[in-house]
């Protein structure tokens, strides 16, 4: 079983910067402000410091577990926001959402985080504080991309988060629905993360 967690955690690894480097050469740069590829290179950090552990056969500490409960419900948000939201609605052709590096972000990565977390992992049991601390970085995400909003007119880069072109109550709105949608995603993933 852990043979398998550290297979998996170091496929994760490579896959995760693969997609980073095509990003860059494609792109030129890394897109931080898309929650999709904040979210990957999270997972591939937490990863990163996790595998140590792993392979040092050292005791995880609380917080690297928190840490990937949280890579977790942010690689969930945006596999389920892409597969269920962008595609349907917006009737994207399928080769723009799962075409070069977002084939690993938006697909990929998700699901591999997802097998080896839900079937491979050692169990951990969290608190309601553990939940809320696993929220801080798509919290951090949304503070900071709703104040590019209000400094810089239609900064973007989701239509919910143009300020100037909505009431305020909605901004506030959307902010909570997100950070709310995180507490849901993460209290179902940490269900699966039980002894």
């Amino acid at each position: 079983m852990k043979n398998k967690e550290k297979v998996l955690s170091v496929l994760f690894i490579l896959l995760e910067v693969a997609a980073i480097i095509t990003t860059i050469i494609s792109l030129g740069k890394i897109q931080i402000e898309f929650y999709t590829e904040d979210s990957n290179i999270f997972a591939l950090i937490v990863t990163i410091i996790y595998s140590y552990y792993l392979f040092s056969n050292k005791k995880v500490p609380k917080i690297v577990n928190i840490l990937r409960l949280s890579s977790l419900a942010m690689l969930m948000i945006t596999f389920l926001t892409v597969s269920l939201v962008l595609v349907p609605i917006y009737r994207m052709d399928l080769s723009f959402a799962y075409w070069g590096p977002n084939f690993f972000y938006h697909l990929v990565c998700p699901i591999l985080f997802f097998i080896n977390y839900t079937f491979f992992s050692k169990k951990e049991e969290f608190n309601t504080k553990d939940l809320f601390i696993s929220t801080t970085p798509t919290i951090i995400y949304g503070i900071i991309l709703i104040a590019m909003n209000v400094i810089v007119k239609g900064y973007g880069p989701y239509p919910f988060l143009y300020v100037y072109e909505q009431p305020v109550y909605l901004s506030v709105l959307w902010i909570l629905i997100f950070f709310m949608t995180n507490l849901v995603i993460t209290i179902c993933l940490s269900k699966l993360s039980k002894k």
